[in-house]
């Protein structure tokens, strides 16, 4: 094969696996994708104890939004909250769709303490916005919950405590943050 041949199917190649990693209704990382970064993180603290945090988020009440407003409005307010995560996260941090309106981001070499206001930000950024349709004005709000790597932790624990910590923040009252 020709240099030109190799160069297009490792363009090919990389395209692919981008493709596989990638949520295509909001652009930030799917599941496979986010749980390749987490293995990576938690590799990385075991051999330089770098820090992270990991975040699970989700969209309030996001049923009755599909259902009141219709999907077309859903998929454009789940596009709105990657946007926001992919805005208030930093540069070396990954905002992934977990699943349905559930999005997890891990922020790289951040504690609790400075993961805490990245969380903070993006509810708030989240509440400022009105979406509308059809002359109706639509609020949304989310809940979060925080849980930082733990020594000897799994990607499993550490998923857990974080989904525990939402939890928390749903039986809450929604439309707050919690730590695990």
């Amino acid at each position: 094969q020709s240099k030109s041949q190799i160069n297009l199917l490792h363009a090919a190649l990389i395209e692919s696996r981008i493709c596989a990693q990638t949520d295509p209704l909001t652009g930030v990382a799917n599941r496979r994708g986010f749980h390749e970064r987490l293995r990576d993180e938690i590799a990385r603290y075991k051999v330089s104890a770098r820090r992270f945090c990991l975040v699970m988020a989700d969209i309030d009440h996001f049923k009755r939004i599909n259902d009141t407003f219709g999907h077309t409005i859903g998929d454009e307010v789940l596009r709105y909250f990657a946007g926001i995560l992919q805005r208030q996260a930093r540069s070396d941090g990954c905002v992934a769709r977990y699943g349905g309106e559930e999005f997890a981001v891990v922020l790289a070499g951040l504690d609790l303490d400075a993961a805490t206001p990245f969380c903070e930000r993006a509810r708030q950024a989240v509440g400022a916005t009105k979406f509308r349709s059809s002359g109706q004005e639509l609020r949304i709000t989310a809940s979060a919950g925080i849980a930082q790597i733990l020594t000897g932790e799994s990607e499993t624990d550490t998923l857990r405590r974080s989904d525990e910590a939402l939890y928390a923040s749903k039986k809450a009252g929604r439309n707050c943050g919690h730590m695990h």
